[in-house]
């Protein structure tokens, strides 16, 4: 199901990334949790764009956590 969203503005928002961050809006997922779209991609694209963690296996244990708040 495909809900239209049209207060979401994704150009804009994809420009204002670009300007704020210097983000590529290409490189940009378009995703929504309310409706579901692009939902699948987000797992993918941490696994592509976040490298593996490096150091000795035998070192002390650390963790990145990602907070959505």
């Amino acid at each position: 199901m495909q809900i239209d969203l049209p207060a979401a503005q994704p150009e804009l928002m994809a420009a204002q990334m670009e300007a704020t961050f210097g983000i590529d809006p290409k490189s940009i997922l378009h995703i929504s949790a309310k409706t579901g779209k692009g939902i699948d991609a987000v797992l993918q694209a941490v696994m592509d764009r976040i490298p593996p963690p490096s150091g000795a296996v035998d070192a002390p244990l650390k963790a990145f956590l990602f907070d959505s708040l």
